[in-house]
C-alpha cells in the first residue's frame, strides 16, 4: 500500500526500456523523461517520501546500500549535491516492500568480487629454483642448497632487526644473533615444509623466529649457567650486562611469535598460522619446564637416567620437534606426514643432545665454542656421568661421589671426565646416541621419497657431526 506524497514507478516497455511514471495525489505532473540504460522488465515498486526516482543515482537503490523494507533510504550525506550523472553499470534493483526478492531473477546484482588469496606456491618465487636461462634440470647441488638457504635465513636475520633496534636493543640482539650458527632448528623447518610439498618463501619468517627464539634461550641459559663465552666470542650478559641479556632474550622469544604472523602476509592460510602457533606455545612452555628439572637436578647424582633423559627431551629434543612439526603445519602437509616429522625431529634432538654430552669427553672439547666444563661447574649430572655411576664399581663410585660434591674444583672436573672414560660410559652414550638417531632416520622414512627427505637425512648427519652448512661469503 502507498503512503502519502509517494510516487509509484513501474516499468511497463520492456523492449526500449522506457519507463512511465504516474503522479501520485498532490505532486503535480510526472517529470520529464531522462533516457537511461535498458532495464530487466521489473515489477516490484519503490516506494519512498521526497525526490522522485531519477533524481538519484542508480546506486542508491541496489541491494548492497539500500536496506530491505518498504522504505529505501537515502545514503547521500545530508547537504551534498544530487548526483545527476548517468545510472551506474550496475543494475538497479527496486527493493520490494515485501521484503527481498524470492529469487536471482529478481535481483541481478553483480556486486564486486573480492582478490582471491595469494597461495603458498605463488606468494614468492623459490629461491632454490634454478637461475633464469639455466637448462632444463639444472638446479644448484644439495649442499650448496643448503647454503643458500642458510644465506637466505641470515639476510632474513638481518631484516628482523630493526624491530628489536626500535626497543634500543638492537646491539645485543645482532651480538645473540649474528654471525649465525649452525641454523640446523631453521634448516630443518624450511625443509620439512619442502618435503611436504610446500615453498621456502612463505615460511621462511617462522624459520627467522625459530632462531630468535633459540638464540633467546641461550642468553638466559649463559646468565643461568654464569658462561661467559657463546660460539668463541662474550656471552650477551658479559658484554652488554645481565640486565640487558635478559630483556634481550625477552624481546627475541616475542619476535618468534611476530615473525610466524608474517607468514600470513605470504600466503599462509590463517588457520595454519593458528595451528602453528599453538604448537609454538605449547612447545615453549615445555621448554621452560625442562630448565625447570634441570635446575631442580642440580648436585643431585642419584638421579635416574630416565629422569634425565626426560629432562633432555624436554629443554632440547622438544625444540626441533617442532621446528619440523611447523614447517609441515605451514606447509599444509598431511597428518601421517606431520607426525613422521614431528617425531624424526625429537629423536634427532635426543640424540643431538647425547651428543652435546659427550663433548667434553672427546678430542676437542671447546669444539662447540662454549666452555666445555659448564655442566660439571654447576655441579649438573650429564649422561655420561650418570652411566659412569652406573657402570662404575663400588670404588670407583665413592670416588665419583666424592670428586662430585667438590664441583667445580678443576681438579675433581679432571678426575670425574676420567671415571667417564674408564668405565667406558662415554661409548654407552654414544650407543644410546646412535639409537635415536636409527629411530630418526627411520621415522623420516615414512615421508614419500624425495630430494628434500634426502636433503633432512643429510642434515641430520651434519646436525651429529656438529658442522653446519658451507656457506658462501662475499
Amino acid at each position: 500500500m502507498a503512503v502519502a506524497g509517494a510516487v509509484t514507478a513501474t516499468t511497463t516497455d520492456a523492449v526500449d526500456g522506457t519507463p512511465e511514471y504516474a503522479a501520485a495525489p498532490g505532486r503535480g505532473p510526472a517529470p520529464p523523461y531522462r533516457p537511461g540504460p535498458p532495464v530487466h522488465r521489473v515489477t516490484d515498486r519503490i516506494q519512498r517520501p521526497g525526490p522522485a526516482p531519477h533524481d538519484l543515482p542508480a546506486s542508491m537503490y541496489t541491494r548492497a546500500t539500500c536496506p530491505a523494507g518498504p522504505t529505501a533510504r537515502r545514503t547521500r550525506p545530508r547537504g551534498a549535491p544530487r548526483d545527476r550523472t548517468p545510472a551506474d553499470p550496475v543494475r538497479a534493483v527496486p527493493v520490494s516492500p515485501d521484503g527481498p526478492a524470492a529469487s536471482p531473477e529478481r535481483m541481478p546484482v553483480s556486486l564486486p568480487t573480492p582478490p582471491p588469496e595469494s597461495s603458498m606456491a605463488t606468494a614468492l618465487p623459490d629461491p632454490l629454483s634454478p637461475p633464469a636461462g639455466a637448462a632444463p634440470g639444472d638446479r644448484p647441488r644439495a649442499a650448496d642448497q643448503d647454503a643458500r638457504l642458510a644465506d637466505l635465513i641470515e639476510t632474513e636475520l638481518n631484516g628482523s632487526l630493526p624491530a628489536v633496534t626500535a626497543l634500543g636493543l638492537g646491539s645485543a640482539a645482532r651480538h645473540a644473533l649474528l654471525p649465525a650458527g649452525r641454523l640446523l632448528r631453521p634448516l630443518l623447518l624450511v625443509r620439512s615444509a619442502l618435503a611436504v610439498g610446500g615453498a621456502v618463501g612463505p615460511v621462511l619468517p617462522a624459520a627467522v623466529g625459530l632462531e630468535c627464539v633459540h638464540a633467546g634461550s641461550l642468553v638466559h641459559d649463559d646468565i643461568i649457567d654464569g658462561d661467559r663465552t657463546r660460539r668463541g666470542r662474550p656471552a650477551v650478559h658479559d658484554r652488554f650486562g645481565p640486565a640487558t641479556a635478559i630483556v634481550t632474550g625477552n624481546a627475541l622469544f616475542f619476535s618468534w611469535f611476530e615473525a610466524l604472523c608474517e607468514c600470513a602476509a605470504r600466503g599462509v592460510p590463517e588457520t595454519r598460522v593458528a595451528a602453528a602457533c599453538r604448537i609454538q606455545a605449547e612447545a615453549g612452555r615445555r621448554i621452560c619446564e625442562g630448565a625447570a628439572r634441570e635446575l631442580t637436578l642440580a648436585g643431585r647424582l642419584d638421579t635416574a637416567v630416565d629422569d634425565y633423559l626426560e629432562m633432555a627431551r624436554l629443554k632440547t629434543a622438544v625444540l626441533i620437534s617442532a621446528a619440523c612439526r611447523i614447517g609441515a603445519v605451514l606447509a599444509g602437509g598431511r597428518t601421517a606426514d606431520t607426525e613422521a616429522l614431528a617425531a624424526f625431529g625429537e629423536h634427532l634432538g635426543m640424540a643431538f643432545q647425547i651428543r652435546d654430552d659427550l663433548l667434553p669427553y672427546g678430542r676437542s672439547p671447546g669444539a662447540a665454542g662454549k666452555p666445555a666444563d659448564s655442566d660439571l661447574r654447576n655441579q649438573r649430572p650429564t649422561l655420561p656421568v650418570l652411566l659412569a655411576r652406573d657402570r662404575a664399581s663400588a670404588s670407583q663410585r665413592a670416588e665419583l661421589r666424592r670428586a662430585f660434591a667438590a664441583l667445580p674444583d678443576p681438579m675433581t672436573a679432571a678426575l670425574i671426565r676420567r671415571l667417564v672414560v674408564t668405565t667406558d660410559a662415554h661409548t654407552a652414550a654414544a650407543r644410546l646416541a646412535e639409537k635415536h638417531a636409527a629411530r630418526a632416520f627411520r621415522d623420516l622414512a615414512r615421508l614419500p621419497e624425495t630430494a628434500h627427505r634426502r636433503r633432512l637425512a643429510a642434515l641430520a648427519v651434519t646436525a651429529l657431526g656438529r658442522a653446519g652448512p658451507a656457506r658462501r661469503r662475499p
